[in-house]
């Protein structure tokens, strides 16, 4: 039996590392933004100044909401699947999407899992683009280890 676990501790030590970087950056422009504001209140250069918050504010707001939040959303899903309960499916696989989609702030694929309960139905799960997508032949025996539809890891049986 094969065995693939998607995350690691170096994963999380790694989008920390990122996450703190930008986040410096953003105090650094935070930063410049309140010394620049501050000199042009001293000089009594009361349009330039407000011009000069107003245009830093903006780009502080952009860089933030597009750098560091995707990284602090990375960084509490890592957390997530790391802490959190996990369940096992057992099925045959169906197939994976080309196509990205953004589910609580990561981008993830769609994995779909054919499994026998009774039945046959499909069970939908979600697979981190982050991580390189597995070569699985359809029809092929999986077991899924997943965090509510994410998947932690796959075991090829």
């Amino acid at each position: 039996m094969n065995r693939i676990e998607l995350y690691s501790a170096e994963d999380i030590r790694a989008a920390n590392d990122k996450k703190k970087k930008r986040l410096m950056v953003f105090i650094v422009l935070c930063a410049l933004a309140t010394a620049l504001f501050v000199v042009a209140t001293i000089l009594r250069l009361r349009i330039p100044g407000i011009a000069i918050l107003a245009v830093l504010a903006c780009v502080g707001y952009f860089f933030f909401s597009s750098q560091v939040m995707p990284y602090v959303r990375y960084c509490r899903y890592l957390k997530e699947m790391n802490e959190g309960l996990s369940r096992e499916t057992e099925g045959c696989f169906a197939s994976i999407s080309g196509s990205l989609r953004m589910v609580d702030g990561v981008e993830v694929n769609d994995f779909v899992l054919l499994v026998d309960e009774g039945e046959t139905d499909e069970r939908l799960f979600l697979w981190d683009v982050d991580k390189p997508r597995p070569d699985i032949p359809e029809g092929q025996r999986i077991r899924v280890t997943s965090h509510s539809n994410f998947i932690k890891a796959l075991e090829f049986i």
